[in-house]
């Protein structure tokens, strides 16, 4: 039914997980007289899901009593259901054996405090007032704009928190133009060879946190850039983490 229902409407929903679901009870009743049957009831295992993505759900009409002719339009109601987290359940991973994959650009932007200000290493160096910063004084290329992480071995992932660059040190206020507004995330277990994982669009806040569809398995994630705050040119990133 899945399937079916997939190949009609040009989609891709997956099924629900093995342990996701329970139906309490396969009868209904139509009392006399009324229009309205008892209610299935349904519960739902948020635990056995994989991620916030939507899942499908067909209940179908198999048979009726007394031997009643069934509207086949109507014979089976298709339930999307898809879920999300109200706080991060999953810890975050330790960083201390990551390093920058690789990167479309970067640009210095040197201090004798902050070193690695403007450089893509900036995003797992621990420093808030440090960043990842594209192209800008020679050229200045627009998105897309890409930086691919090593987390130096497979991980399941779920999500990332990023954090954007801010307006002025030390501040938690996100600079008002360039962070990441629109991107994608890849994994990859060769940092050749990408699967797509989730597009996200976000709010200019200071940290964002997206939750994958489906989990996704791999040694490195990419992050893509499509489009910034304020459609700038430049795209500025200072702290990533994954969970």
């Amino acid at each position: 039914l899945v399937d079916t229902y997939n190949q009609k409407y040009q989609s891709s929903y997956p099924m629900m997980l093995d342990g996701s679901y329970t139906i309490e009870n396969l009868e209904a009743v139509i009392p006399n007289g009324k229009y309205i049957s008892s209610p299935i009831r349904i519960a739902i295992n948020s635990q056995a899901f994989d991620g916030v993505g939507v899942f499908l759900l067909p209940v179908r009409i198999e048979n009726v009593t007394p031997d009643l002719a069934v509207n086949e339009s109507l014979q089976t109601a298709y339930l999307r259901i898809n879920g999300y987290y109200t706080e991060n359940p999953f810890p975050r991973y330790d960083r201390s054996g990551w390093s920058i994959a690789g990167f479309s650009t970067q640009e210095a932007e040197a201090t004798s405090t902050y070193p690695n200000r403007g450089l893509a290493v900036s995003i797992i160096d621990g420093e808030n007032n440090t960043y990842w910063g594209t192209q800008w004084r020679n050229a200045k290329p627009g998105p897309p704009h890409w930086i691919a992480v090593d987390m130096g071995a497979p991980k399941e992932l779920h999500g990332l928190t990023i954090r954007g660059r801010s307006d002025k040190e030390g501040s938690d206020v996100p600079k008002s133009s360039g962070n990441p507004r629109i991107f994608n995330i890849d994994v990859s277990d060769d940092n050749q060879n990408w699967t797509h994982a989730g597009t996200f669009t976000v709010e200019n806040r200071i940290e964002n946190t997206v939750y994958l569809d489906h989990k996704a398995t791999g040694r490195y994630f990419r992050i893509f850039v499509t489009a910034t705050q304020a459609d700038l040119y430049q795209t500025c990133i200072a702290e990533v983490w994954a969970f």
